[in-house]
């Protein structure tokens, strides 16, 4: 054996090729590729999950330091926010609220197409489970 035929039979194979002839269902695999296979497709449904909660995070941190600059503004002008600017401010107000009580990443988009006393309770800092009933 030539010292080229060595050092090609040597290489490894680019992991774009390893992963596309796991993935082609045409190419016969044992039990653990099958394995491998199931874990790359969890793992990427995963990373797509995680990449999508980043983008709506992003969005949310962008509503959040907008309503801050507002309030900031208002405060440092010596003037109570208008009321059209807290009622625009209101959903991501209390998003941050329910995320700083009560841990939760779903945003002001949570509220969308809920009651009112939803979006009220969250602004007093209440859980849902803790609201009056009427």
């Amino acid at each position: 054996m030539s010292s080229v035929e060595v050092g090609l039979c040597c290489q490894a194979t680019p992991r774009e090729v390893l992963i596309g002839e796991l993935m082609d269902s045409n190419v016969p695999k044992s039990e653990r590729e099958h394995a491998a296979v199931a874990e790359i497709a969890r793992l990427t449904d995963e990373l797509e999950k995680c990449t999508e909660d980043a983008g709506r995070m992003r969005t949310e941190l962008v509503r959040a330091y907008r309503a801050l600059a507002a309030y900031t503004h208002a405060r440092d002008h010596g003037q109570p926010l208008p009321d059209h600017a807290v009622a625009y401010h209101s959903l991501t107000e209390a998003a941050a609220k329910r995320f700083v009580n009560h841990g939760a990443l779903d945003g002001s988009e949570y509220f969308i197409g809920k009651s009112v006393d939803v979006l009220h309770a969250a602004l007093r800092g209440e859980s849902e489970g803790s609201r009056s009933k009427p």
